[in-house]
């Protein structure tokens, strides 16, 4: 198993969970630095389909390919729900036990 440190300095490719619509949020600033640095970034929001140049998918499940790292950008109060999360995967990750 990879160290933590190797996983994120190899890591390409990020899932952002929550990306705001707003580009002055948070989360659109993240991704946007991220795609400025060079890493593939994929959007999840529930309800939009497009942000700027990129799709946005619903879920993780819908992204075509491999996940490096998945960013979430949830209330701190949604997270800990029992509602459905988007970034939940039947994908294997790595020690999930630490993301979620």
């Amino acid at each position: 198993m990879k160290s933590t440190f190797t996983l994120l300095t190899e890591a390409r490719s990020i899932a952002v969970v929550g990306l705001s619509t707003n580009a002055t949020k948070p989360s659109a600033r993240v991704a946007a630095y991220l795609v400025q640095a060079g890493y593939t970034v994929f959007p999840i929001h529930p309800v939009a389909l497009e942000r700027q140049e990129y799709r946005v998918y619903r879920d993780l499940n819908e992204i075509p390919g491999p996940v490096d790292i998945v960013d979430v950008f949830r209330p701190a109060a949604e997270a800990r729900s029992g509602r459905e999360r988007p970034w939940r995967s039947r994908r294997r990750c790595y020690d999930c036990k630490k993301v979620l």
